[in-house]
């Protein structure tokens, strides 16, 4: 890894420039399937699942059964079902508890009962990514909240495999037991395509969560846009940033920072330290594990020797400044008073507070989500949570001595506006008021 002691701000923005997620460039591919999941529907699925997945379907395969289900479990052994069904439980009540526990709220505004009503999404779509890995976490991570928010419908899309469930037994499992109405064996931009405009085997629904390649944020964009469905937050590569002090382990930060780089080639590996000697010891110990050999190395070194950084600054509150303008997917404050620096956090997806408190532990199991922006989005949203699902609906009750309020107030800035038959609207009310 490299390091750079007290550098410039020209210096910083130049370390801390992370990989740009080039949406564009599959752009067109992703509209040619888009456009022909909607045009062909179940048929254009099945060839895109055969072509992409190397897996051969027929359209009634589609749909998980409860039967699939039921051998997926047992499938899946004694301690991978046990650790689920916990991470499950503890996810739950984290998100139960942190849950918006109104449905509606009552306001007077000079005397005007305005107030909000809080609905639930009706139809959710959880991408879970498959491939070369299966995340379960994922499925517990974004159907939960979604059921914990009341939405009525929540399907799971996730991509086929060749085994005995055609899926990642895993997978289906954590989408079954976290609550999944129906699982579908399709991934990539077709499935998202799928979701977006429904097909015979996939319904249509009105919102799409969960982490993806390039391809699945392109296609997103397109259900964002082209398909009217709302979608939670573009994926790119992940990231950690770490702010240590003296107190800390170099033994635990080396693993922290290889841990993140081995999600992916682009990964983002930075820790930041007030202690140059600790700056050091990172590094050093870094070389040595990896020389060492580490499972996955290549995507690891990748990482490392791209985006991975150990910046030495001045101060700790330099470090926050810094992490609050990088807004990291991941921040752990790694110092002996975190307490101190909790407060001071403006932007992160998630934080992470004290020693002990490693990513990894929040990626499958303590409870809050692991749906975190990254790229910088951090800048203005959090994890994703129950309250993505919820619609904050507005409302107005106005009476005639409201009317007659705010009659000169809209007169006027309807004339400002050019929108004279909204005056008249307002107007028509306050006559036959008056009587």
């Amino acid at each position: 890894m490299r390091m750079l002691v007290n550098p410039s701000e020209r210096e910083l923005r130049r370390v801390l420039k992370r990989s740009e997620v080039r949406v564009e460039e599959v752009l067109p591919d992703v509209e040619r399937i888009f456009e022909d999941v909607r045009e062909r529907g179940d048929e254009a699925l099945l060839e895109y699942t055969e072509r992409f997945d190397g897996v051969g379907l027929e359209a009634d395969e589609l749909r998980v059964s409860e039967e699939d289900v039921e051998r997926a479990r047992e499938l899946v052994d004694d301690a991978t079902l046990d650790a689920i069904e916990r991470a499950a439980g503890r996810i739950e009540e984290f998100h139960r508890k942190v849950a918006p526990d109104w449905d509606s709220l009552s306001v007077s505004v000079e005397g005007t009962e305005c107030g909000v009503l809080v609905r639930p999404v009706p139809t959710v779509g959880c991408y879970v990514p498959g491939g070369r890995a299966a995340y379960p976490s994922t499925a517990l991570m974004t159907v939960i909240p979604a059921k914990v928010a009341g939405c009525d419908r929540v399907y799971v899309c996730t991509p086929p495999a060749d085994n005995p469930v055609r899926a990642s037994p895993e997978v289906l499992v954590a989408a079954d037991l976290a609550g999944a109405d129906a699982i579908f064996r399709v991934g990539g931009a077709q499935a998202v395509a799928a979701l977006a405009v429904g097909t015979d085997a996939v319904p249509r629904v009105d919102k799409i969560v969960g982490p993806g390649n390039v391809y699945v944020t392109a296609a997103k964009l397109l259900a964002y846009t082209r398909a009217g469905v709302d979608v939670d937050m573009p994926a790119g590569p992940t990231e950690i940033l770490i702010i240590a002090d003296e107190s800390a382990d170099p033994e635990w930060l080396a693993w922290d920072l290889i841990a993140q780089a081995e999600h992916d080639p682009e990964a983002a590996a930075v820790l930041l330290t007030d202690s140059e000697r600790l700056a050091r010891e990172v590094r050093d110990r870094v070389e040595e594990i990896l020389k060492g050999g580490v499972d996955r190395e290549d995507v690891v070194t990748s990482a490392l020797d791209e985006h991975g950084w150990i910046v030495v600054l001045d101060s700790l509150e330099e470090c926050v400044r810094v992490a609050n303008e990088y807004a990291p997917e991941h921040l752990q404050l790694s110092v002996e008073r975190p307490g101190e620096l909790l407060p001071r956090v403006e932007s992160a997806g998630a934080v992470f507070v004290g020693h002990l408190s490693a990513v990894p532990f929040g990626d499958y199991a303590a409870g809050p989500n692991h749906v975190l922006p990254t790229g910088g989005f951090a800048r203005a949203r959090g994890a994703l949570g129950p309250w993505d699902f919820l619609k904050l609906i507005p409302y107005q009750r106005l009476d005639e001595s409201d009317v007659e309020a705010l009659l000169p107030i809209v007169e006027e800035l309807a004339a400002r506006e050019g929108l004279p038959n909204h005056a008249e609207a307002a107007r028509v009310r306050s006559e036959r008021s008056r009587g």
